[in-house]
């Protein structure tokens, strides 16, 4: 096995129970989806856009359990096209009132295909219709338990996209990211009133574009770190904090904070507070810089 580099991010099951590759035990924290609402209907989906039928990755493959993670089975992942909301290719799930779905990945660890900032490939992401809180990690997609994972070019784009439903997200674990990974991520994702904590501490290009773009509900994020992105909070007209754990100032775009609400308190490192009043776009907002309490 090649799994050398970072054991951590790797883990297996033993027959009692999973652990790292390093024999460190590990308790799975799986993607899962509770409703808040009878008649929730859930799906996956691969969002095949302008991508042909020869560029759905055949080596995905994505279980569900409705059973708190006792029995799993494998879950279709049809073919969904947002703009004609035709859903008869889908396999639907449909949860009443405080039931849940578990999801984790097996043979996953790229599930992108194709070529989003051209707006042609396959991408993977959510169908939700009726009020649906989401827990757990995200990165059990990848590496079938949860946790700090290796997130590849583009994973994560798009993934709840306009779910307008979703009133909590999963959490984030990763701290390495690459190339738009969490591009436009929760984009126009409206019922959200909190955002999941950022703790990357590396990020590769367009990682958080447009991340936020439209969560007009978001009153406050946590970021360790916040670069190379552009639009990430656009029209985040409640948030009222913003809290960048960074030392040293991130060169940001001209957009990339614009979209805060006006009166957003930004809260920084006690010994940074200056060069973040004085950095390139972050001085637009000195007013509102503060220590972190």
């Amino acid at each position: 096995m090649a799994f050398v580099k970072d054991t951590r991010k790797y883990a297996t099951w033993d027959g009692y129970g999973w652990k790292y590759m390093d024999d460190t035990p590990v308790t799975p924290r799986y993607l899962t989806f509770t409703a808040n609402e009878d008649g929730v209907s859930l799906a996956f989906f691969f969002n095949r856009n302008a991508a042909g039928e020869e560029q759905q990755n055949p080596n995905i493959t994505f279980q569900k359990s409705t059973d708190g993670g006792l029995t799993w089975e494998e879950h279709t992942i049809g073919v969904y096209d947002p703009d004609d909301g035709d859903t008869s290719n889908l396999d639907i799930i449909s949860l009443a009132e405080g039931e849940s779905v578990m999801f984790k990945g097996v043979n996953s660890e790229n599930f992108t295909v194709g070529d989003p900032e051209n707006d042609e490939g396959i991408y993977v992401g959510f169908y939700l219709d009726g009020s649906v809180a989401a827990s757990g990690d995200v990165t059990s997609l990848i590496n079938g338990v949860g946790g700090d994972a290796t997130v590849q070019s583009m994973q994560f784009y798009s993934m709840f996209y306009g779910c307008t439903s979703l009133t909590q997200a999963p959490a984030l674990p990763a701290t390495t990211l690459a190339s738009s990974c969490y591009n436009a991520m929760f984009r126009g994702c409206t019922g959200l009133t909190s955002a999941p904590a950022l703790p990357a501490t590396t990020l590769a290009s367009k990682c958080y574009n447009s991340m936020f773009s439209g969560c007009t509900g978001i009153t406050s994020h946590d970021v360790a770190m916040l670069n190379n992105s552009s639009n990430t909070f656009n029209n985040n007209s409640s948030c009222t904090s913003l809290t960048i754990h960074a030392e040293t100032p991130p060169t940001i775009a001209n957009n990339t904070i614009t979209g805060l609400r006006a009166g957003c308190i930004i809260y920084v490192p006690s010994a940074s507070v200056d060069a973040y009043k004085a950095a390139q776009y972050w001085s637009a907002r000195a007013a509102y810089i503060q220590a972190i309490p």
